[in-house]
């Protein structure tokens, strides 16, 4: 007699029957109603059990203590309205109940202009506790400073070596860069640099001769001095920065906390650690990875690293104390990771460094990505902080606890269906899909510019005002080449623009072909996992899968890569009108309307010629035109000329675009031209709002 478990229910939703997945799941807890209602009828019917549960009558309660009993599932019979105050009110509330929780990691996902930003540096205001904001990139600190300024905090920006330091930014010339820079890729730190620098030159750096060099002045602070500290995901590995303080992961750091090796290098730092450590039975780097299979040889081997270097610790120190300029502080990490190594049968292997730390390796280096052999995985030591909290609008759960080296708490903002009501009535985007491909652009090689260019054009000249553009790096220097760029207002790519507010008062935006960084990618991630990640039959485009796991990774660059793009736009609520070329939107986004690109055939262009300058006309008139034409116009191998029905599904083409127009004289059906001057030469991008 008792009530069904609510653990069961979610059971049966999410994996046994997949009525909704686990990010549907709000709160940890609540299932969709829809799911919810499938879930009690299955305990019902097919295991015969009275679920003790009353079916929910519609919607999605908002529930103002995120309370997780299962009452909540007692639901209203619609929707609530929502607002942009309200949505804001909800994340701040969701931080607030994550940050509470130290015992575990955090991860909040709100979608951008939830205010999840905002809302970290208004929770250590109201509790008065020191937090550390860690982003991508430095720009997106002003609007932090500005709301330290705004709850009277006060904040320190925290120093970059390659920006603040004459020597590393070049102020003292090439050759001083080069040097501090070859020890810092060799993994000296900036503090060492400047400390030890007589060891490694007999002399100061030229930085700290006149005075202390900026980012060395900079690196000496008290944290207790400040409420918040701004930095960069680097600075994660500092102490000073992270003790006794809430640390905040500002959108996804899958872009962090992992170094990657070049296979000459690869070659050249593992054979210099050989070679000065004889102990070790293998002479170089291609013996290592040639013998690594004899057991005796690599039980040696394993031994000796358990004895002299149990924890893998970088040798940081040695770089800047010895002159040999082939030691790396990374290099009994790069040489364990060959040693221990396990192929996962996808031409990539996964080494276990210890400390939730793991290299991945691409056995299968072909010449575009011979850059790439061994990436190191190495996550900062986060013991001493009060809590870690990650902030994004499109997480991949089990990257963030890859990139953490921990296991997070997922809380969720809006669900799918408020999410939907987010974009369309609180934002007021309107948004238009003009291609069902995943138009993968990363690369440049998929690029189609006459029809990229053709858009772009045409929607410009019918709203009237320039559109901005968001598409791939590559894409853009195309169309910079091609002259295409002088017919949008802002440009950026993707992965330039998470967290970016630059276009949050544009009213029409652009978002061209989606981020897709190439399978290696998807396998290298799978490697840290120890999942064998690979494409899975023969589907392409939209229909490429590679597994549960790797789909997830896929998801999240892809679709979450387009959604970052797609809400760049109208940010204030104020509305955005947004043209997406590609099939790879969130199943989740309401879309206003699609349409295409017509590419004009032979046929219509005949047509066209024909009823150029007609005023109005009738189909038999243009038979005979058209049959002159087409020996000009069409290849002489063609075999039959352009049908009477081929010349009336072309002008019902026109009509449908709005070139002409028709009406009904008698037994017959006369044509008039409208605006036959606007048709584009080649091709024709409609769609309808």
């Amino acid at each position: 007699d008792d009530l069904i478990p609510h653990d069961g229910l979610v059971y049966v939703a999410t994996y046994e029957k997949e009525f909704c997945s686990e990010a549907d799941i709000f709160d940890g807890r609540k299932i969709p109603p829809e799911a919810y209602n499938q879930a009690l009828d299955v305990v019902r019917d097919e295991y015969g059990l009275d679920p003790g549960r009353e079916p929910i009558g519609g919607g999605f309660q908002v529930n103002k203590t995120y309370s997780s009993t299962v009452a909540d599932q007692a639901q209203p019979d619609s929707l609530p309205d929502l607002t942009l105050d309200e949505v804001q009110r909800r994340c701040y509330q969701t931080i607030e109940a994550a940050i509470a929780d130290e015992k575990e990691y955090q991860l909040v996902d709100a979608l951008p202009a939830q205010g999840k930003s905002y809302g970290v540096v208004k929770w250590a205001a109201e509790n008065e506790t020191p937090i550390s904001v860690l982003t991508p990139r430095r720009d997106l600190h002003k609007q932090s400073k500005d709301w330290c300024n705004e709850h009277g905090l006060e904040f320190y920006s925290l120093p970059a070596f390659h920006r603040d330091c004459g020597c590393a930014n070049g102020d003292h010339g090439s050759e001083w860069q080069e040097r501090v820079l070859s020890l810092y890729n060799a993994g000296a730190t900036g503090k060492q640099i400047h400390q030890m620098a007589e060891i490694q030159f007999d002399q100061e750096l030229p930085c700290m001769e006149k005075g202390t060099c900026p980012y060395h002045s900079k690196m000496d602070f008290d944290p207790e001095e400040f409420d918040v500290l701004l930095g960069n995901y680097r600075h994660g590995n500092m102490d000073q920065v992270t003790d006794d303080r809430v640390v905040v992961i500002d959108e996804s750091p899958s872009s962090a906390f992992h170094e990657k090796y070049a296979h000459d290098e690869v070659v050249r730092i593992v054979s210099n650690f050989l070679g000065n450590h004889d102990e070790i039975p293998f002479d170089n780097y291609t013996d290592l990875t040639e013998s690594r299979s004899d057991p005796y040889q690599s039980h040696d081997a394993k031994k000796w690293f358990d004895e002299n270097y149990p924890d893998l610790t970088p040798d940081s120190c040695e770089v800047m104390t010895s002159r040999n300029t082939e030691v790396h502080a990374k290099a009994p990490l790069l040489t364990y990771a060959l040693l221990v190594g396990e192929e996962l049968g996808n031409g990539w292997e996964q080494a276990i460094l210890g400390d939730e730390r793991f290299a991945a390796r691409n056995r299968n280096l072909k010449p575009e990505n011979d850059f790439l052999e061994l990436v190191l995985l190495l996550p900062p030591s986060f013991d001493g902080a009060q809590t870690v909290i990650g902030l994004d609008g499109t997480p991949c759960i089990e990257q963030w606890e890859l990139c953490l080296g921990h296991s997070v708490k997922y809380h969720r903002v809006l669900n799918d269906t408020e999410r939907g009501l987010y974009i369309e009535d609180v934002l007021n985007q309107r948004i238009y899909q003009t291609n069902k491909g995943s138009k993968p652009y990363s690369s440049g090689k998929y690029v189609n510019l006459p029809d990229d260019k053709a858009l772009i054009t045409q929607v410009g000249e019918r709203e009237r005002q320039r559109p901005d553009l968001i598409t791939s790096r590559k894409a853009i220097g195309q169309y910079r080449t091609d002259g295409v760029l002088d017919f949008v207002g802002e440009h950026n790519y993707f992965g330039n623009i998470t967290g970016s507010n630059d276009f949050g008062h544009s009213r029409l935006g652009l978002v061209i072909g989606s981020p897709h960084y190439g399978g290696d990618y998807l396998k290298k991630w799978g490697a840290f996992a120890g999942v064998k990640v690979e494409r899975i039959g023969d589907g392409r485009g939209m229909d490429l899968t590679y597994g549960s796991f790797g789909n997830k990774l896929l998801e999240e660059m892809r679709e979450g890569g387009v959604i970052q793009s797609i809400m760049r736009f109208g940010r204030d609520g104020d509305g955005a009108t947004i043209f997406v070329s590609t099939g790879a939107i969130p199943d989740w986004v309401p879309i206003a309307g699609k349409g295409g690109i017509k590419r004009w055939s032979k046929g219509t262009k005949l047509v066209l010629n024909a009823i150029k300058n007609r005023g109005e006309w009738k189909t038999r008139d243009l038979l005979t035109e058209v049959e002159e034409r087409k020996g000009k116009v069409l290849d002489t191998d063609e075999p039959e000329l352009i049908s009477e029905r081929q010349v009336k599904r072309n002008l019902d083409t026109l009509v449908e675009y709005g070139f002409i127009t028709r009406h009904t004289e008698g037994n017959g059906i006369v044509w008039e031209d409208c605006c036959l001057e606007d048709v584009p030469a080649d091709r024709y991008v409609f769609y309808e709002k």
